[in-house]
Order: structure tokens, then sequence, then C-alpha cells
């Protein structure tokens, strides 16, 4: 058995994808009118489907997990700090050093945490 991702609820399947395309800088690998699937080359998936047609049925809200990305430097660090806000993200932390490194959160319009750091340990 191999965990190769997550799935998130969201309440605008169509404007999840917009804004998850942009910040994983590719489109989905599969999509349906309810669901889709960005796969990375490093082989994980995020998965979001339109919260009305999960099966079994959810009343779950968001922001118990965080979706994390990881950047190199510190420059592309607040390069897409700049950039997560102007794709209508809201930050909830700003850029700070953590005991891992280089860190900033801001949450999607479904509530989602998104995080994006700079490893140093």
């Amino acid at each position: 058995m191999i965990l190769n991702g997550f799935v998130l609820y969201v309440a605008s399947l169509s404007q999840s994808i917009c804004l998850y395309s942009e910040l994983l800088q590719q489109s989905p690998t599969r999509q349906s009118d309810d669901f889709a699937l960005f796969m990375t080359p490093a082989g994980q998936a995020l998965r979001l489907w339109q919260q009305d047609r999960v099966i079994p049925a959810t009343e779950a809200s968001a922001g118990g997990v965080e979706i994390v990305l990881s950047v190199d430097s510190i420059a592309e660090l607040e390069a897409q700090w700049l950039r997560w806000q102007s794709l209508g993200l809201e930050p909830i932390q700003t850029i700070e050093t953590l005991s891992f490194g280089e860190t900033f959160t801001m949450i999607d319009s479904d509530g989602h945490r998104v995080r994006l750091m700079r490893l140093s340990v």
C-alpha cells in the first residue's frame, strides 16, 4: 500500500481547478464534471472533489490539513508570496523562520491551508 495523495472537498470545482493549476503550474491529469486529479512528476496526487457530489456525503470543514509545496531558495519563497496573493489566496502566516526553515501559509476560498516552505533541516 502506498500513500500518494489527498482529496480536497471544494465548493467550486472550476474555481479550484484554476487556482491549483496556477499553484502547481500544471493542468489536471484527469477531470470530470465533479472531480479533478493533479499528478506531480514525483507521483504525488492532489484530488479535488465537488463537495456537494461526494459519496458518501460529508459535512467536513476545511483547515484540518495543509497542502505543502516547497522551493529551493528564499528568493523564490518571497516571489511566490506575492504571486499567491495575486491569485486570491489569503495570507494567514507571513514569511517567517520556523524550526524546519522559512515558510508562509495561506488559505484558499474553501478554507484549505496551503503552505510554501524552504527546508533548512
